[in-house]
C-alpha cells in the first residue's frame, strides 16, 4: 500500500492541522458551489498549506487495498488515483471521471458548504462519530460520498471505485459496484478520512 508520509511526519502534520483548522483562512472567499461539486476557488480555503492532502492520503490508504496514487492538489481538492488509475498523477488524475477519489477540505463557509452538500446529496443518511455532523450518500451504485463538518472545517469525500475488490470487498452480483449491505461500513471507513483532517 503506497503511503506518502511516515508515521512521524503524519503525526506532526496532524498536530499542526489540529492547531489551525479552526482558524480563519488567510485569504480567498471560500469554495464555490454547494460543496459537492469539488471545485475550489483558490488559495486561502485549505488549512495548513497542503498538509491535509498527505493526511487524507494516509487515511484513505487504510481503506483502499489496491493501488493508490500520491495526492495531487488543485484548489481545495486533493485527488487520488485508485485501482487501474492508481499510477496516474497531476492534471491527468484530476481529469479522471472513474476509478478515482477526491477529498475536499475547506475552512471557509463551513455551514453553507455542508448544507449545500446535503441538498446535492438528496437522500443521504446520517453517519455517526465523524465531526459535529456527517452523512453519506450511496450514489445508486454503492460508491459512497461522505460529507462532514466541525465548527472550523468541512470535508467531502467522493469516490468512484472500479469494483469492490479495490476496497477489499467481494464483488456483488448485478450492476452495483459495492453491495448495498457493505456501503455503511465503507462509508464509516471513508469518514475516518474526515476525522483525520479534523485532527481527531
Amino acid at each position: 500500500m503506497n503511503k506518502s508520509v511516515s508515521l512521524i511526519t503524519l503525526a506532526l502534520a496532524a498536530t499542526l492541522l489540529s492547531g489551525c483548522a479552526a482558524a480563519a483562512p488567510s485569504g480567498g472567499t471560500g469554495a464555490s458551489g454547494g460543496g459537492a461539486s469539488g471545485s475550489g476557488s483558490g488559495s486561502g480555503t485549505v488549512a495548513n498549506s497542503g498538509n491535509e492532502c498527505s493526511i487524507a492520503h494516509d487515511a484513505l490508504a487504510k481503506v483502499v487495498t489496491g493501488s493508490l496514487s500520491a495526492p495531487y492538489q488543485k484548489g481545495d481538492t486533493c485527488y487520488f488515483g485508485v485501482g487501474p488509475n492508481g499510477t496516474k498523477s497531476g492534471s491527468a488524475l484530476a481529469g479522471l471521471y472513474g476509478d478515482s477519489a477526491n477529498v475536499r477540505y475547506t475552512t471557509a463557509d463551513v455551514a453553507s458548504e455542508y448544507q449545500g452538500a446535503k441538498v446535492a446529496y438528496s437522500g443521504s443518511k446520517p453517519l455517526t462519530g465523524v465531526g459535529t455532523e456527517a452523512a453519506y450518500y450511496d450514489g445508486g451504485n454503492g460508491n459512497p460520498q461522505v460529507i462532514a463538518h466541525t465548527s472550523g472545517g468541512f470535508c467531502d469525500v467522493q469516490t468512484s471505485f472500479n469494483d469492490a475488490t479495490e476496497v477489499g470487498l467481494k464483488k456483488p452480483s448485478g450492476s452495483r459496484t459495492i453491495a448495498e449491505a457493505d456501503v455503511p461500513k465503507l462509508a464509516a471507513d471513508l469518514g475516518a478520512v474526515c476525522t483525520a483532517l479534523f485532527g481527531g
